[in-house]
Order: structure tokens, then C-alpha cells, then sequence
């Protein structure tokens, strides 16, 4: 692939406020990668994790270089690391959702659902 553009991505993104709020911490590849830790849960034979992994690899090189060292771009088999290049989304910090999860564990345990 010769280059890669946001040309075509539509205007109306550049709008949204995209927040990306993961439960998982994992780099987009390599592996602990989103292809070889959650490949095999979406069904892709492991036969194919590191073609997988390698082409996604290629991809980003070009699209978006600094993805790379975001932890959580991983997240939904690498779609944080899409939203992130192509949406301008934001990643949250996993530590949000460990809150989340007291507080849900937290009204539960007091009987208020």
C-alpha cells in the first residue's frame, strides 16, 4: 500500500467527542497483541494469528505509527486502535472501569437493584 488518508473519513467525525473506556490494557500487536490474545475468541484459526497480526502491523505503520504504544488499542480485537486513528477518540483510563465495577458490586451487595 502506497500511502494511507483520512480524506474520505466523513466530516461529521471530526465533531464527535469519542471516549474509549477498555477493560483489557493489551497493545495492538505483537504478542500480547489483539490478534493473538482475542483472535482465537472472534474465531480466526491460530494457523493465521501471525498474518493476522502482521498486517495489521503494516497497516498502522502508515496509518497511525504511535498507536503502537498505547495500551488498550488491543481492545475489541484492535477497534480502539481504529477509533483512536480514524475518529479521533480519546482512550480512558482502565482504572475507570475498575471504579465502575466497586460501584456496581457495591449497589448490588446493599440490595439496591
Amino acid at each position: 500500500m502506497a500511502r494511507i488518508s483520512a480524506d474520505n473519513v466523513p466530516a461529521i467525525l471530526e465533531n464527535l467527542d469519542i471516549q474509549i473506556l477498555t477493560d483489557v490494557t493489551n497493545p495492538l500487536c505483537g504478542e500480547n497483541g489483539a490478534t493473538y490474545v482475542f483472535g482465537g475468541q472472534k474465531g480466526l484459526p491460530a494457523l493465521l494469528f501471525s498474518q493476522v497480526d502482521q498486517a495489521m502491523a503494516t497497516f498502522y505503520k502508515q496509518a497511525n505509527p504511535t498507536i503502537f504504544s498505547l495500551a488498550g488499542a488491543g481492545a475489541g480485537g484492535g477497534m480502539a486502535a481504529g477509533l483512536v486513528t480514524f475518529a479521533h477518540g480519546k482512550k480512558l483510563f482502565q482504572e475507570l472501569i475498575l471504579v465502575l465495577t466497586c460501584l456496581i458490586l457495591i449497589i448490588v451487595s446493599k440490595g439496591l437493584i
